[in-house]
């Protein structure tokens, strides 16, 4: 085998890179962070999408509305699908200007690490990843609490107006959401107990449906 020489300023990221815990924990955090960017864009813009749903014919989805409505709202050429989503939704009040910015600052940082990814494995930790997680998931329940509240309930024809008043919305969760919370802890926590305690209350949540 070959001697390979090395700066002094990058030993210690080259032997960082070739600890096993180390460079697993790096992959971890930037691989749950792109799943957790990924899902939430894909929850947020099949929601809008899905609300123009129409029928099906020869086996694919109609939806009546959509281009014009979300679609054209995007001036530009690439990403229309998902700046008309975040206009959509500010527009029909589920979201803040605040969300987008921090969309924005959120979706630079998943590109950078996209384009960049082996750098960062060897650089170092990539500041604020968990923050952007969290925020993630978070503007994901607040779309979903105000989809229920303000278009499935409506349209549902099984709530009376003063059901609206009986309803805790802070307590409505979405299931997909919740799924991704459990996959992000199993993830980031080492303890083997995490995985037990949750595999113990699926279990439960099971046998109650039996």
């Amino acid at each position: 085998m070959g001697v390979v020489l090395i700066k002094n300023e990058n030993e210690e990221k080259l032997i960082n890179v070739l600890t096993p815990n180390i460079i697993q924990e790096r992959l971890i955090n930037i691989s749950m962070f792109i799943t957790v960017y990924e899902w939430v864009t894909d929850y947020l813009i099949t929601t809008v999408k899905d609300f123009y749903l129409s029928g099906c014919k020869n086996g694919k989805n109609i939806y009546d509305g959509y281009e014009e409505n979300v679609i054209n709202k995007a001036s530009g050429k690439g990403g229309r699908q998902w700046r008309g989503t975040l206009l959509w939704l500010l527009g029909n009040g589920a979201i803040l200007q605040t969300d987008i910015a921090a969309l924005r600052e959120i979706t630079d940082v998943r590109n950078d690490i996209v384009h960049k990814m082996l750098s960062y494995l060897y650089s170092g930790p990539i500041e604020r990843l968990d923050e952007h997680q969290i925020t993630l998931i978070n503007l994901a329940q607040k779309v979903s609490k105000w989809l229920f509240k303000e278009v499935e309930m409506p349209t549902s024809g099984q709530y009376t107006p003063e059901d609206y008043d009986k309803i805790n919305f802070e307590d409505i969760e979405n299931m997909g959401i919740e799924w991704l919370r459990m996959i992000r802890g199993a993830a980031i926590n080492s303890d083997s107990k995490y995985m037990q305690e949750l595999i113990k209350i699926i279990k439960q949540q099971r046998a109650e449906k039996l």
